[in-house]
């Protein structure tokens, strides 16, 4: 950043000139350069110019810096030593940069992780309001919202739906059933609906005693057959 030479540059309609190891700018063109605030800039100037290591001088129109010692800085730099403000544009706060990226990476990070799992919880309970709007008796609500999502979690979503269907379907052969209250029916009534346990219930129209029984389930037809 230092000029290795004395060099003019024109600013506005000013000539201005630096010597050999000064160079203009100023604390928002370092700011943006180091990926830090205007204070952080100050604060780090005055701190090498406290330990004299540069000159400050400031103008409405920026800032010199100028580096003390700069020809004894450069005369080492076959031995590998930089001046203070002499490293080829990268900030001498470089960890400090590299942590604030790391800290806005895993800041967006943990943004869009949130945004997910808030999409997720929108996503569940719309399906638990599906489920619970698709049952067709509305009783004991608040017992079954809080189970219905470990049941979807636990059998899926479109698993619990056919479990409502059958459940139906069921009742519509079988009149004279009534249907369970929702909090039974999702406590354990679903269990016999699930697809490895169920089993369509036949329509049986049978005469006995002058009566007709339409329909019947299996528990009944065994009872009337006497066995």
């Amino acid at each position: 950043m230092a000029n290795h030479k004395d060099n003019k540059f024109l600013l506005g309609n000013e000539l201005f000139e630096v010597k050999r190891g000064e160079f203009h700018t100023s604390e928002l063109k370092l700011a943006e350069r180091w990926d830090v605030n205007r204070k952080t800039v100050r604060k780090f100037l005055e701190l090498l110019e406290n330990d004299q290591m540069i000159a400050l001088h400031k103008t409405q129109k920026g800032t010199t810096i100028k580096v003390n010692k700069y020809n004894a800085y450069q005369g080492n730099f076959s031995e590998g030593v930089d001046s203070p403000m002499d490293n080829g544009g990268d900030s001498p706060m470089d960890n400090g940069g590299d942590t604030n990226k790391n800290e806005k990476n895993n800041k967006n990070d943990k943004e869009s992780k949130n945004e997910k799992n808030e999409e997720n919880k929108k996503h569940i309970e719309q399906q638990v309001a599906h489920v619970w709007n698709r049952y067709p008796l509305k009783k004991g609500k608040a017992t079954a919202i809080k189970k219905i999502p470990k049941l979807i979690e636990q059998y899926s979503y479109e698993q619990l739906i056919r479990c409502i269907e059958r459940y139906e379907l069921g009742l519509q052969k079988e009149t004279w059933r009534k249907p369970q209250n929702g909090s039974t029916f999702f406590n354990s009534g679903y269990v016999d609906y699930l697809d490895g346990n169920y089993q369509e219930v036949e329509i049986v129209v049978e005469q006995h005693s002058g009566y007709e029984f339409q329909p019947k389930s299996p528990e009944m037809i065994a009872f009337l057959e006497g066995e």
